[in-house]
């Protein structure tokens, strides 16, 4: 801002001829190494990391820069998390909750996650946090009863994401496919997401169960994949 002044009152002086000789000082900056952070993903979102230097090519005002030092390291991500409570689950409960601590096992100090469930309608279990074992514990409570928000449920979850602390982040979906009870549409979800440009990872869970009633079978033949 002190410049754009200053250089506003420098055309002012110049169109009414009171600009007065004054020395014009130069100020040089050299760079002898200057760091390009990059991050790597295919069409589906996935990152790629198995990467070496000699894939990379850097340009500076159209002339290729030579790379004298290439690393990689983990940056710190944010992750919603959402498991599927709706009664559809009770069978596959298991199997989900023990999907996700899979998961949270990989993360690390500086990684957070918030957790949301699936049920009637989209429920907030727990917020950002980078306490893996606080979100285990709500896993270890939890019931499997309702109907089936799902798409409610994520898009919840993309517009809660937005407060993350991290720049990458990303939705990791544990559910059975089924929904019943969204007011919004998967075009609706397919759209926000685009938008959003945010991963959305999914873990199909169906146990097939003779016991299953009718209406449940006929449910998990829905193709709802992102």
């Amino acid at each position: 801002m002190r410049l754009c002044l200053w250089f506003v009152g420098f055309l002012s002086q110049l169109a009414g001829g009171h600009l007065s000789a004054q020395p014009v000082k130069t100020i040089r900056a050299d760079a002898d190494l200057v760091l390009v952070n990059a991050v790597v993903a295919d069409r589906k979102g996935t990152p790629v990391t198995a990467l070496e230097a000699g894939q990379f090519t850097v340009f500076e005002d159209h002339v290729q820069q030579a790379i004298v030092s290439f690393s990689r390291e983990e940056a710190p991500c944010s992750v919603g998390v959402i498991v599927d409570l709706s009664g559809s689950m009770r069978r596959n409960l298991p199997a989900a909750t023990a999907a996700i601590r899979e998961f949270l096992t990989a993360f690390n100090p500086q990684d957070e996650a918030f957790l949301m469930a699936v049920s009637s309608q989209p429920e907030s279990l727990f917020d950002f946090t980078s306490d893996t074992g606080t979100l285990q514990n709500h896993l270890n409570m939890a019931e499997a009863e309702g109907n089936t928000a799902l798409i409610d449920t994520i898009l919840l979850a993309l517009h809660r994401i937005r407060t993350a602390h991290n720049a990458r982040r990303a939705l990791f979906v544990v559910s059975d496919g089924m929904d019943n009870h969204s007011r919004f549409s998967k075009a609706e979800l397919f759209r926000a997401i685009q938008e959003q440009e945010v991963p959305v990872y999914t873990v199909g869970i169906a146990i097939r169960s003779p016991g299953k009633r009718a209406m449940e079978l006929a449910e998990e033949s829905v193709d709802w994949r992102l």
